[in-house]
């Protein structure tokens, strides 16, 4: 630390981390390489504006994987919200099949940029393997909830599209944590 002011370099090679004040109320550094701080201040939660900048980062390193992923994974969520009512499943099933389609889709583009984007995620090595399996689990969970469709074997169709779709969901529970932790 010199002057309340800390300086750091990432250890990846890629560059130097953004660096803040140690005494202003928010201060932590925010990745710029791959490698990912803690908030300091003793601080276990990043800010929005923190979230914002390594998001940010990320998708200026993978300009296209990052938008995809964005699209990708939005689709999902909200198509998938309308897939698992049984409701609207019996009533609309043409409709629950071309958004089924859609589902399928959304999942492919978003998770193959997941895949992309776990490559440069902050966090190291750790971040890096937990992203891209949770990116390969949901690719995989919906290739055989979509084979099962395919065979004809709705149940497990059903259970495996369950799967997917909290595979989705965990997307946004991650994003709560890293606001509430």
């Amino acid at each position: 630390e010199c002057g309340g002011t800390a300086l750091a370099t990432a250890a990846s090679g890629h560059g130097p981390l953004m660096l803040r004040s140690a005494n202003s109320p928010d201060a932590a550094f925010q990745p710029a390489g791959g490698l990912a701080v803690p908030p300091a201040g003793g601080r276990s939660a990043y800010s929005l504006t923190e979230i914002r900048d390594i998001v940010r980062d990320l998708f200026a390193r993978s300009p296209m994987a990052g938008p995809a992923h964005l699209a990708g994974g939005g689709l999902a969520l909200l198509l998938g919200a309308f897939q698992v009512n049984a409701g609207l499943r019996r009533r609309f099933l043409a409709g629950h099949r071309w958004l089924g389609r859609a589902y399928v889709t959304a999942v492919t583009v978003g998770g193959i940029a997941g895949l992309v984007l776990a490559v440069n995620s902050s966090g190291g090595v750790t971040a890096h393997f937990g992203f891209g399996l949770l990116a390969g689990c949901w690719l995989f969970s919906t290739l055989l909830a979509w084979r099962h469709i395919r065979a004809g074997n709705q149940a497990i169709h059903r259970e495996w599209m369950m799967r997917s779709y909290a595979l989705t969901l965990a997307a946004v529970t991650l994003r709560i944590y890293l606001l509430v932790s």
